[in-house]
């Protein structure tokens, strides 16, 4: 019986850490959105990485596909790159010490031993 209990109280902390986990990524995908000339974009280091290399090729305005696969125009990728990878940078800082506070909550730690 006490088997029984331990299982159930594994299963559902297990449980509780995949939805708590599961609510960080949504709010970090939520926060990981910009809007730009008309646009919505996913804020991505694919994107950063190619804003940054459309700067490296001294660009400075540049006609890119958003979310919706549509061609936005886009006057400043500069400063464009600076927003989004600051923006980036804040949001999955903030996903890590979330998701570590919840790795390092007692319950938890015990349960990913096992």
């Amino acid at each position: 019986m006490e088997d029984l209990k331990d299982i159930l109280s594994y299963r559902n902390t297990m449980r509780t850490f995949s939805l708590n986990k599961k609510v960080m990524q949504d709010k970090a995908s939520s926060a990981l959105i910009h809007h730009e000339n008309g646009g919505s974009f996913d804020i991505t280091q694919e994107l950063i990485g190619f804003l940054n290399y459309a700067v490296q090729q001294n660009k400075t305005t540049i006609v890119i596909l958003d979310r919706n696969n549509l061609p936005i125009k886009i006057n400043d990728i500069p400063k464009l790159l600076e927003t989004i990878s600051n923006k980036y940078f804040e949001v999955v800082n903030d996903f890590y010490i979330q998701y570590e506070q919840l790795r390092s909550s007692s319950k938890i730690e015990i349960a990913l031993e096992i």
